[in-house]
Formats: structure tokens, C-alpha cells, sequence
């Protein structure tokens, strides 16, 4: 077992499903894809390189199924980053979300 699955408290469940990031610091909104989820955190994948800091705030919308094109203000998840990582001309965000999350919607 690797450091980072020790630290881990829940297990990940790859996913592919769109998001919509909000940094409180400026209010903007970033496009991206969830890659693996657990009811603690996620790992997202922007698509436009921005690097967040560790400790920053964000707001995680998920579009939880193929229908779902507008989310409402009280869907969005409070997360805070642990890790952010640059791939080029993407950029990969781990966060930790404030409150533990419901997964039946991720089926």
C-alpha cells in the first residue's frame, strides 16, 4: 500500500462524469471532468491548465447523469484542494470535500 492510500479514509470509484469547478477566491467556474470519487473527495481533471494551491476553496458541480445540463447553487459541493498537479495543457485538482457525500447518484 502506497502513502496515498493510507491517507485515504474512503475507497475511489472511477468515474467519468462532467464538473463545473467554482474557485471562491475569484468566483470563477472551470470546466472539467471527475476521474475517481469516494464519499470524501474526488480527483478532477480541468480542462484548461490552472493550478490551485492546497488549502484553497472550491465548489464542486457535478453533472451526476446525462440529463443534468444546469446545476443549482445548492448542489455544489464545498471542497477544499489537497493536491494540484500541471499535465501540460490540463491540470489534475484533488480535493477533499467539507461534508461526506451520498455515491448512489454516481450509479
Amino acid at each position: 500500500m502506497t502513502s496515498s492510500q493510507e491517507r485515504r479514509e474512503d475507497a475511489r470509484t472511477d468515474v467519468d462524469k462532467p464538473v463545473k469547478v467554482r474557485c471562491l477566491r475569484s468566483g470563477r467556474y472551470y470546466p472539467g471532468r471527475v476521474c475517481n470519487l469516494s464519499a470524501g473527495g474526488a480527483l478532477v481533471e480541468l480542462a484548461q491548465p490552472h493550478r490551485f494551491a492546497p488549502g484553497e476553496r472550491l465548489k464542486l458541480g457535478i453533472a451526476w447523469n446525462r440529463r443534468q445540463t444546469v446545476l443549482d447553487s445548492h448542489t455544489l459541493i464545498d471542497s477544499v484542494v489537497t493536491r494540484s498537479l500541471g499535465l501540460g495543457d490540463r491540470h489534475r485538482v484533488a480535493v477533499r470535500f467539507e461534508h461526506r457525500q451520498e455515491l448512489a447518484a454516481t450509479a
